[in-house]
C-alpha cells in the first residue's frame, strides 16, 4: 500500500529534518535521502555504493560523497552530484516536466497528488533496451507508446484512465512549490551579498531586501510549466532540493544564464554560510593571491570608500565612492560629480562607465581597513595608478596621496602648459587646443570639452582629481 504524503507534511519533513546518526564515535559512511515530487516510489537509484528501488515516500540510501542517479532500465531520469549528499536526510526534488509526465503516465492509481507508485518490473519491460535522453526530452509518440506498453505489463494493477490529467498534475506541482516558498520568508547569499526574501502565500508577489539596508525589489510572479515560478523580467526559479537548514533553488536569469542558490529559513544560518565563503575566499582578514569576483563584490557593495589626495597647491582633495548594489556615486569634496552610474564586477576588476569614458579599477589587495585598486583603463588609455581607498574617513585623511608637481605649468600660479593654463584648482584649455595632465589629454572644441577624444557633457570635466575647462 503506498504511504500517501500530503503537500504540508511534506514541506515539513523538507523543512525540520534531523541529522542520522547514532552513539558511534566514527562518522556515518550513508545517508538517507527521499525522491520526491510527492514521493516517487519504485524507481532505481545508484548513489555510490548503495543501489536498489525507491521505496515508500521515494526514499533511498546514499554514499556520503558520491553523487546519485535515478533511472528505469538504461533511461536515466536524473540525478543529482556528490557535494549535495553530504550527510543527514536529503530531498531531492523532481523538477523535470517530461520525467513528471512519464512518471504520471507510469503511476499505478493516477493520482499525482498522493505520489507515484510505479511498478518497477512492468516499467523496465515497457522500457526495454531504450537508452531515452530526459534532459532533451521525447516526443508525445514515444511517451503515449512506453505509457500503452507499461499499461500492458502491469495488468489489473494500473488503473485505467483517459489520458494524462495535465490540469491536476500542473496544480499538484504549483501547490508543493506553494507548500514551500508561500508565505515564508528565506535569506540568502548572492555574489557575495546577504539578502532577504519574502513570498506571499499564493506566489503571485515576492520581495527582495539587502540585509542591512539598501533599495527594495519586488515583482509580480506566475507559474509556468506547472513547477516553475516566472517573474516580471522572465527570469524564474525551481526547487531542486531540501535540506535540513535550507531549500536549494535552480534561478534561470533573464539573460538565460542559470545559477543554485540556497534559502536558510534562519538568518543566522545565512550568515554563516555568507562567511564560510569569505573564508574560503580569503582565508579570513585580508586576500593573498589573486582577488576573486565574490571578495570584491563582498568588500564593495553598500559600503562608501575615501581617498585623500593634496593636489600641487597641496590643499586637500577628498574623494568618495558611495556604492549601492547596482550603482556608484563618486565625490569630490562633498559635491557630486557623477551620480548612480551603473558598473559592474568581473573577477578582480570594477567596470564604471561614466559617460562614455570606462574606468576599470582592478583590485590588488583587500583588508579590513582598504582595498588598493590599480587603475588599469581609463576610456582608450592604460595605465598604472595604485589608489587606496579607505573604509574609513579618518584612515584616509591621515594618509594622503601627493601628486607629484614638476615645475613650469601645473604647480598652481598661471604658468601656460601648451595650450592651458591653471585658474586656481581648475585647469583651463584654450579653444582649439590641446592639453595634458595626469595621463589625460583635453580638448576644447566649440566650448565644449572633449576628454581622451570623448565629449563631456559641458564645458567643465572633472576626472578624478583633475578639472577641466574650456576657455570663455
Amino acid at each position: 500500500m503506498k504511504k500517501i504524503i500530503s503537500t504540508g507534511l511534506a514541506v515539513a519533513a523538507a523543512l525540520s529534518l534531523v541529522g542520522c546518526g547514532g552513539g558511534s564515535s566514527s562518522a556515518p559512511q550513508s545517508g538517507i535521502g527521499y525522491y520526491e515530487d510527492a514521493a516517487i516510489e519504485g524507481v532505481h537509484y545508484q548513489c555510490g555504493n548503495k543501489s536498489g528501488e525507491t521505496g515508500a515516500d521515494g526514499r533511498f540510501e546514499y554514499q556520503i560523497g558520491k553523487g546519485c542517479t535515478f533511472s528505469i532500465g538504461k533511461t536515466t531520469l536524473g540525478g543529482r552530484p556528490a557535494a549535495v549528499f553530504g550527510g543527514g536526510k536529503v530531498h531531492i526534488q523532481e523538477t523535470n516536466k517530461g520525467v513528471l509526465i512519464l512518471l504520471a503516465g507510469f503511476d499505478l492509481d493516477a493520482d499525482p497528488r498522493n505520489g507515484f507508485q510505479i511498478d518497477i518490473d512492468a516499467a523496465k519491460a515497457a522500457m526495454g533496451d531504450k537508452e531515452l535522453d530526459m534532459d532533451e526530452g521525447i516526443d508525445a509518440a514515444t511517451r503515449d507508446g512506453l505509457i500503452e506498453d507499461y499499461e500492458n505489463e502491469a495488468g489489473d494493477k494500473y488503473k485505467s484512465r483517459d489520458g494524462i490529467d495535465y490540469e491536476a498534475l500542473d496544480t499538484h506541482l504549483q501547490d508543493r512549490l506553494k507548500g514551500f516558498l508561500g508565505g515564508k520568508t528565506f535569506y540568502l547569499v548572492r555574489k557575495g551579498v546577504l539578502k532577504k526574501a519574502v513570498f506571499n502565500s499564493d506566489l503571485t508577489l515576492s520581495e527582495l531586501y539587502i540585509c542591512g539596508g539598501g533599495e527594495k525589489e519586488s515583482s509580480e510572479s506566475h507559474f509556468e510549466n506547472g513547477n516553475r515560478l516566472v517573474f516580471e523580467d522572465g527570469s524564474y526559479l525551481k526547487v531542486k532540493l531540501a535540506k535540513e537548514k535550507y531549500i536549494l533553488i535552480q534561478v534561470k536569469e533573464a539573460n538565460g544564464h542559470k545559477h543554485y542558490t540556497r534559502l536558510y529559513t534562519k538568518k543566522s544560518d545565512a550568515e554563516a554560510f555568507l562567511k564560510e565563503l569569505e573564508d574560503k575566499e580569503n582565508g579570513g582578514g585580508q586576500t593573498s593571491g589573486p582577488i576573486t569576483q565574490v571578495q570584491l563584490t563582498a568588500a564593495l557593495i553598500n559600503k562608501h570608500l575615501y581617498r585623500a589626495k593634496k593636489d600641487c597647491n597641496s590643499q586637500m582633495i577628498l574623494q568618495e565612492l558611495d556604492i549601492k548594489k547596482e550603482t556608484v556615486s563618486y565625490l569630490e569634496n562633498g559635491v557630486k560629480e557623477f551620480d548612480s552610474a551603473s558598473f559592474t564586477i568581473s573577477g578582480p576588476v570594477m567596470d564604471i562607465p561614466v559617460g562614455k569614458i570606462d574606468v576599470k579599477l582592478k583590485a590588488i589587495e583587500i583588508t579590513k581597513t582598504y582595498i588598493k585598486f590599480i587603475e588599469t583603463e581609463y576610456g582608450e588609455h592604460t595605465k598604472t595608478d595604485t589608489q587606496v581607498w579607505y573604509y574609513n574617513k579618518a584612515d584616509a585623511q591621515a594618509h594622503p596621496k601627493v601628486k607629484e608637481c614638476h615645475g613650469g605649468g601645473a604647480t598652481g600660479g598661471a604658468g601656460a602648459i601648451s595650450g592651458c593654463h591653471m585658474d586656481g584648482k581648475k585647469l583651463v584649455v584654450d579653444e582649439g587646443k590641446t592639453c595634458s595632465l595626469g595621463g589625460h589629454t583635453a580638448v576644447c572644441e566649440n566650448g565644449k570639452i572633449k576628454i581622451d577624444n570623448t565629449f563631456t557633457a559641458g564645458n567643465v570635466a572633472n576626472i578624478y582629481g583633475y578639472q577641466f575647462s574650456c576657455s570663455k
